[in-house]
């Protein structure tokens, strides 16, 4: 290719990159630019998440452009390998060679070339042997697939740690582990393996266990490591040596309660203890190497010792188990547990493989003298246990239901049986009579006969699919699903299962669009069937009809026309239902709740209904729907019960749908996957309810919720998400980092996980990784609407509102398509599939209303709460950056005498603010017009003497302003924790000021804040105060008084309670008026009553004081007019309610105290000498004047109310409303405003 049609490509591609022209100069012979660097180190991301078919999409691009590129070459031919395509991978390794024949590379290139082609039915056989303990059968079979050349890398660790359980093998696999983790010391799997593999022998335990202690301390491999390490210390009995180990455990541990009883039995150091010790340790060793009778031997002596010894019980169990004695496994393991029940996440496993022997072999006994009802009681306990391969259970289960007529359910437990297992014969042998007892005899004769595959594609495909099913990695899963599609492309339901994988990765389009492809023309029954199955988890009931309808009825088989039957009655139920609002006619809620009434064992209707309910949010319209049904089909079977109870949850209703829940598991009826279906159900409401309550602030019983699912299960990635999400919601993001990190690193696509851990990096302040975590999200979920959700948190969260709201802009666009609402442009509509209803709204009453959580726990929401969740932040996002006008009418009432204290405001606030994001913050502009009146002041003589110089001059009767206009401006500066501002008191009144303040409010760590103020403000008490008179007799103005000062106050929360305590001291100064001082102090604590989304009530206590240094409240020359105690201690009880009805946001308040008070003597004239002595001078021959104002002590119930509200008129209008009274010493204030806030912008 020439070189400047390279140049041109390399510039395309950088265009399609972002990286600029710049990027795209191409040079000859390597990585060279910008635009091909990017495009491997893309495709070697891809790599390292086994989506190959990303990789080499991603490789062939670079090669487009530079043939003879080493590093695409090398990565091309590992992805072809990776995908099975070994001519393909062939072909890219001839290139490299001839480029470059001592290219490193090529060695792994064959390396994993040789990986592709191993069976992968027959390498899951192999791994089946080693988990069962058979290591010299699985190092056999292990041996026959790799060949001398050895394992692959990707297969290294397993091979070696299952041949360091071989009596001869041990020391070879230590060997070359440790010399695969010397030159590959940043692989954390492989440390791992190393360090386990230390310490199966004693001689090298205590370096692995010191290896071991150190990975417990890396996120990613915390819990892993932390198990094997603890399980090796324990390995160590009670010899004196093991002492140190012990204690090391239990100073990162300390709760520990097996590990303290062990450290108390080191501390007796009882020779006979120690004995046993060493004798189960022994065994231990020699059960490691697969040694059966030197490691029975190990654990009589110790049982000689100690016969309640549990560990060597259930070692001996073990031994049992792997010499085929089930039913002795099962009891040595059932004591081991009586004795020490804390070990059952240790033996557990073990406990579950005895009993499934034992049911396995007693079902078959029954099975063979024809005794069904036994049989299939037992076979049902077996298929139950956790064990790695159930296959056997499952096809006599299906043999015991097909003796009983019940064809379907018996073609479920054979499939079953085949999925685990590809090459039953017996299981395949089966499902065909199965088929053919059902009349479906043509589907039957296409089933490969059990002797042998139909095709070697389709022999692949099955053992890949197989080796899927039991992954629950779902990036693993969907690599082999991926492959088992290329090995059978025809084959729908290998398209369905890798559909399932997209869709619970958030990739709901392309689930469709896998599906959907080969739907033109004349599709086969089993593709419609695939597509119309993904259409109902996906929620769309239109196109389960349309899909089906293409099927001739006569060809339908029974779970066909189950599936057709449910989306009809979920249809039924939305014409009936309509819109949203509908469900508020009553005559529509009799309409449903009769429909729930019918007869309907399948449960299908009842949990329409109930999800229609759910829908709108109506929980009681649900629950009542519930126990119609319930009371109709009384005797409804669990498959009802438990799509009722799935209903519930999905309704909202975890209270009523764990009620079903318990009492559905009394049920004796329920088979084994119900009674898993049931517990996933279950742990789904308790998550659901954990979540709720985190949400109003209750981390405590949240954590309640959540306690005993992770007691069962505590590896379960949704239940520690669920914790994390508890962690953040408490503000301790380093401990929910730890954790979603933990998950993140066994599943690098939980994008649950990703998201969880990005909000805890957000909250710590490092928002460097938030944006690490987000790039690989946008890599790896580049169609997925939380990715962009994720991005807007993290740009808010910045300050960046321009790119949060085109993230949520992105966003909404991307959930439509999941949601299939819209498909991606250019992708054509399916024949037969309804199109999308314009009119339709953001509510189905179907199974499900969103792509199914990556939680896996529990049914999908019916209102899709992403979506919910983009509205809620673009809503935000609009609000907070947004440029807004605002405007109202405003009245203040101050009660008082008429002319002096008394105060009526009217005012007309005006603001107009912009976000700025060179700022980085709100610009804020206001100009408030302002009236004041004070009334006329009485011309009783007592009256006039109180102000200006009347007390000097007997029967002068100057009288005081009664009114004053202005205009007050201001100008502020706004963002998170801090506001600066600067303004005027109403330009036009007698005295004008300046007028400004500060607050900086810096969170100190997770739960601790510094709220720190210094301002100038206005005091208006009063027209004196706030704008000044002037005397008419002397010709003095005076007044205009301004606070200045600061204040301090920390404040501390913690789950529903907040407590605070500050104080300040402040400066007040006006013209002609006597100076003064304050200090002030208060403490108090808020308790959240009640608190969730939209709603919240809240109460506390607060504690004031606050005392001046002169009692300047009246209104004579040098007085300032505003309220001036000398004490003032009060004490209150606030009340606060915060709700929305519909559209309407409002609080409700109010607070009751009671208050002492005291005011000191005061001068009339307190800043001038000269007319102080006049006064005192005249008063000498005239009693009747005062010269001084008196003091008073006064004690008083105090309180207030207030009303707040507002609503909007449009999506950018809105109205609002306040309405406050207080009434504190001996006077009250009322306030009222009604105001328009338009917002400018989209």
């Amino acid at each position: 290719m020439p070189a400047s049609t390279r140049s041109h490509l390399a510039a395309a591609l950088a265009a399609a990159l972002g990286l600029g022209p710049a990027a795209g100069l191409a040079q000859e012979g390597g990585q060279g630019s910008g635009a091909i660097a990017a495009l491997l180190r893309q495709a070697a991301f891809w790599q390292e998440q086994s989506r190959f078919d990303m990789a080499l999409g991603g490789y062939e691009r670079v090669l487009a452009v530079e043939p003879d590129n080493a590093a695409a070459l090398a990565g091309a031919a590992r992805a072809a390998a990776g995908l099975g395509n070994a001519q393909r991978a062939g072909g890219y390794l001839a290139r490299l060679r001839q480029r470059d024949p001592a290219d490193a590379r090529i060695a792994e290139i064959e390396a994993a070339l040789r990986a592709s082609r191993i069976d992968p039915g027959a390498l899951a056989e192999a791994r089946r042997l080693g988990r069962e303990g058979r290591a010299a059968e699985a190092i056999a079979r292990y041996r026959t697939l790799f060949g001398a050349e050895g394992p692959p890398p990707e297969s290294a660790i397993e091979y070696y740690q299952t041949l360091a359980g071989t009596p001869a093998g041990y020391e070879e696999a230590r060997t070359r582990l440790t010399a695969l983790a010397a030159r590959s010391p940043n692989d954390a799997r492989l440390q791992l393996a190393l360090a386990e593999v230390l310490t199966y022998r004693a001689g090298n335990r205590a370096e692995g266990i010191e290896r071991l202690r150190g990975l417990a301390d890396r996120p990613e491999l915390a819990e892993a490591a932390t198990r094997a390490w603890r399980q090796a210390v324990l390995w160590q009995g009670t010899d004196p040596v093991a002492r140190p180990a012990v204690e090391a455990f239990l100073a990162r541990f300390p709760e520990d309660e097996a590990m303290r009883r062990r450290l108390a039995e080191l501390r007796e150091a009882r020779p006979a203890i120690t004995q046993g010790d060493q004798a189960r340790i022994r065994g231990f060793e020699e059960l490691n190497g697969n040694r059966l009778r030197e490691a029975e031997r190990g654990f009589a002596d110790a049982l000689a010792v100690k016969p309640e010894d549990a560990d060597a019980l259930a070692g001996l169990g073990v031994v049992r188990l792997r010499e085929g004695r089930a039913a002795e496994a099962k009891t040595l393991i059932e004591r081991a547990l009586a004795i020490a029940p804390e070990q059952r996440p240790h033996w557990g496993a073990a406990l579950d493989g005895a009993g499934y022997a034992v049911g396995l072999q007693e079902g078959r006994a029954a099975l063979a003298r024809n005794d069904l009802d036994a049989a299939e009681t037992l076979l049902r306990e077996a298929v139950a246990r956790e064990v790695p391969d159930r296959a056997d259970a499952e096809a006599l289960l299906g043999e015991v239901l097909l003796r009983r007529g019940d064809a379907t359910a018996a073609e479920t437990r054979f499939r079953a049986a085949l999925t685990r297992r590809p090459d039953f014969g017996a299981a395949m042998a089966g499902l065909q009579r199965a088929l053919r007892a059902q009349g479906r005899v043509a589907e039957a004769d296409r089933l490969r006969p059990p002797g042998g595959p139909a095709s070697p594609g389709a022999a692949r495909a099955a053992s890949l699919r197989a080796s899927a099913e039991r992954t629950t990695d779902l990036a693993a899963r969907a690599a082999l699903l991926r492959q088992a599609l290329e090995a059978e492309p025809g084959n729908p339901w290998v398209r369905l299962d890798l559909a399932r994988v997209l869709t619970r990765q958030g990739e709901a389009a392309a689930a469709r669009s896998l599906v959907e492809e080969r739907l033109g023309g004349r599709a086969d029954a089993d593709s419609l069937h695939a597509a119309a199955l993904l259409a109902e988890e996906q929620g769309r009931n239109g196109d389960v009809v349309a899909l089906l309808g293409r099927v001739p009825a006569g060809q339908r088989p029974a779970a066909m026309n189950a599936l057709l039957a449910r989306a009809r009655t979920v249809d039924e139920v939305q014409q009936v239902a309509g819109a949203a609002g509908a469900l508020r006619s009553p005559e529509i809620r009799q309409r449903l709740l009769a429909m729930a009434s019918r007869r309907d064992p399948s449960g299908a209707t009842a949990a329409a209904v109930i999800r229609a309910f759910g829908a709108t949010g109506n929980a009681g319209g649900a629950a009542e729907a519930a126990r119609l049904a319930l009371a109709v089909n009384a005797d409804a079977s669990p498959t009802a019960r438990l799509a009722i109870a799935g209903a519930l949850l999905a309704a909202g209703n975890s209270a009523e749908a764990e009620t079903q829940a318990r009492l559905l598991g009394a049920d004796p009826r329920l088979t084994a996957e119900q009674r898993r279906e049931l517990a996933t159900l279950r742990a789904g409401s308790a998550i659901r309810t954990a979540d709720r309550l985190n949400e109003e602030g209750q981390q405590a019983q949240a954590y309640d919720q959540l306690a005993p699912l992770l007691a069962a299960d505590p590896e379960n990635p949704s239940i520690r998400l669920a914790l994390a999400r508890l962690h953040n919601g408490a503000r301790q993001p380093e401990e929910a980092r730890r954790i979603a990190e933990a998950v993140l690193a066994r599943d690098p696509r939980n994008l649950e996980a990703r998201m969880t851990a990005a909000d805890a990096a957000i909250l710590a302040g490092d928002r460097a990784r938030a944006e690490s975590l987000l790039e690989e999200a946008l890599a790896l979920h580049p169609m997925d609407a939380r990715v962009k959700l994720m991005e807007a948190r993290i740009a808010r969260a910045s300050g960046n509102d321009r790119r949060a709201m085109r993230a949520l802009r992105e966003a909404q666009e991307l959930r439509r398509i999941q949601l299939g609402q819209m498909r991606p442009e250019g992708a054509g509509e399916t024949a037969g599939l309804a199109a999308p209803n314009p009119f339709l709204r953001q509510v189905s009453f179907g199974s499900s209303a969103t792509a199914p959580s990556s939680a896996g726990l529990g049914a999908p929401p019916l209102r899709d709460q992403v979506s919910l969740d983009i509205a809620r932040e673009l809503a935000s996002v609009q609000e907070e950056g947004a440029s807004r006008l605002q405007g109202g009418v405003a009245l203040r009432s101050r009660s008082g005498t008429a002319g002096l204290d008394r105060l009526q405001e009217f005012s007309a606030p005006l603001e107009a603010s912009i976000r700025s994001e060179t700022l980085n913050g709100r610009i804020v502009a206001r100009a408030t017009p302002v009236t004041v009146s004070t009334g006329s002041l009485s011309a009783d003589a007592d009256s006039l003497r109180r102000f200006g110089s009347n007390a000097l001059n007997p029967g002068a009767a100057a009288r005081p302003r009664e009114d004053a206009s202005g205009v007050g401006l201001g100008l502020a500066y706004q963002r998170p924790n801090f506001t600066l501002d600067a303004g005027t008191t109403p330009l036009g009144f007698l005295k004008e000021n300046m007028l400004g303040g500060v607050e900086f409010a810096p969170l100190l760590n997770d739960s601790l804040r510094l709220r720190v103020t210094g301002e100038r403000r206005a005091v208006t008490d009063s027209l004196l105060s706030w704008g000044g008179q002037r005397d008419p007799l002397s010709g003095r103005s005076w007044g205009g008084v301004t606070r200045t000062g600061g204040r301090a106050q920390l404040e501390y929360t913690t789950g529903p309670v907040t407590l605070y305590g500050g104080g300040g001291w402040a400066s007040f100064d006006g013209s002609g008026v006597a100076d003064n001082s304050r200090v002030e102090a208060g403490a108090g604590f808020s308790y959240a009553v009640l608190r969730k989304p939209g709603e919240e009530l809240t109460s506390g206590l607060d504690l004031v004081y606050f005392g001046y240094d002169k009692n300047l409240r009246y209104f004579t020359l040098g007085q300032g007019g505003y309220f001036s105690p000398q004490s003032f201690t009060a004490v209150n009880i606030p009340v606060d309610y915060r709700a929305r009805w519909g559209e309407l946001d409002y609080r409700v308040g109010g607070s009751l105290g009671y208050t002492n008070w005291h005011e000191s003597n005061a001068p009339l004239f307190p800043n001038d000498r000269g007319l102080q002595r006049s006064l005192e001078a005249q008063a000498a021959g005239d009693p009747t004047l005062s010269t001084h104002y008196n003091g008073q002590t006064r004690n008083g119930v105090i309180g207030g109310v207030r009303l707040d509200g507002s609503y909007p008129l449009t999506d950018s209008l809105q109205i609002g409303g306040t309405l406050r009274y207080d009434r504190a010493a001996n006077w009250n204030e009322t306030r009222a405003m009604v105001y328009l806030r338009q917002r400018l912008g989209p």
